[in-house]
């Protein structure tokens, strides 16, 4: 089963009551989803969170209608969760504390963060495709995040994704060349300057963070949908990520490692979770090479990133994942 986080609820919570619904056909089956997100407080099915978004754009909304009105939520019931997030000692620290949050409610996409030359990208890469409004609302949420921060006063306002105009725009050219199964599975990095994002959070609150840090196993239950607990999944995805932002070796051996594990075990629990080392491996890959593709690195320098022997080696892996060679790919995305 595929879900996403619960905040798709919240909106259609807040349009309901502003009858944005009234009158449109998935008027009752939205309400029933609402009350029974609501009860079970748990992640919300895929498909009722298309229904959702599908029926606010049918009705002249989009996501960034319900932006001001999310933040607005967000201020106004602070949960414990929230309120973790919100009082964490740095806004590096609040965003890792939300990729935590983001991976317990949601099997469709994953957070990571990545690091290059003293610029940090917080990106989502997506286990799934999602249809184009989805992604449009995991921007906008993106977004919002950043607005509850005084960002722009800390000079912290992060430049535009690389893909941000690929979300609003079709890119035909490239939608076409790589099939809908590819595109609506393609990166959403933000970007925003290390230096800015290790400065200190104002809204810390050391006392109280460091006590709701202690109830962090009940604050993030991954227990209210154990099909969504993919911990090993997820601890291998983050060392392979942070083994390549130290340029450190991301072997099998290496991973295990540093996850305490022998390689046999670590092999052993990700099959458990239907997942193999090598798969996660060219996963996260695939998606840094993209985003490097997309600031123009040459493709040596992805290569000696990346740890691939030569550029044709790298070009094959590259086309086998997106369907077009590297050089294609940019192509496309610039003639749209």
């Amino acid at each position: 089963m595929n879900t996403v986080g619960i905040n798709v609820i919240k909106i259609a919570q807040v349009a309901l009551a502003e009858g944005v619904f009234k009158g449109h056909r998935s008027e009752t089956a939205i309400a029933k989803v609402v009350d029974e997100g609501l009860t079970q407080g748990s992640p919300l099915e895929l498909c009722n969170a298309e229904i959702i978004l599908r029926a606010l754009h049918e009705q002249g909304f989009d996501s960034k209608d319900f932006q001001d009105r999310l933040t607005k939520h967000f201020l106004k019931k602070l949960s414990a969760v929230r309120l973790h997030i919100w009082t964490s000692p740095t806004y590096l620290s609040a965003l890792q504390n939300l990729n935590d949050l983001i991976r317990c409610q949601n099997t469709c996409h994953i957070p990571t963060i990545t690091e290059e030359d003293g610029v940090l990208d917080w990106n989502t890469f997506f286990t799934t495709p999602l249809t184009a409004l989805h992604r449009n609302h995991i921007s906008y949420v993106m977004k919002t995040i950043f607005n509850l921060f005084p960002l722009e006063s800390e000079g912290l306002t992060p430049p535009p994704a690389p893909f941000e105009t690929l979300l609003w725009n079709e890119k035909t050219s490239l939608r076409n060349a790589i099939g809908d199964d590819v595109f609506l599975r393609l990166p959403l990095p933000f970007t925003l300057r290390k230096n800015d994002v290790l400065k200190e959070n104002p809204f810390s609150n050391p006392v109280e963070h460091k006590r709701l840090t202690r109830l962090k196993p009940h604050l993030y239950p991954t227990s209210l949908n154990p099909g969504l607990n993919r911990t090993y999944t997820n601890n291998t995805l983050d060392q392979i990520a942070i083994a390549y932002k130290n340029h450190q070796p991301t072997h099998l051996k290496n991973i295990a490692t540093n996850l305490a594990f022998s390689e046999a075990t670590l092999k052993r629990k990700l099959a458990v979770e239907k997942n193999g080392f090598l798969e996660i491996k060219t996963f996260f890959k695939m998606n840094q090479s993209l985003i490097l593709l997309l600031r123009r690195l040459d493709i040596s320098e992805i290569c000696d990133r990346l740890d691939y022997a030569s550029g044709s080696s790298f070009s094959r892996k590259f086309k086998n994942w997106y369907r077009i060679s590297p050089s294609q790919f940019l192509k496309r995305y610039d003639a749209d």
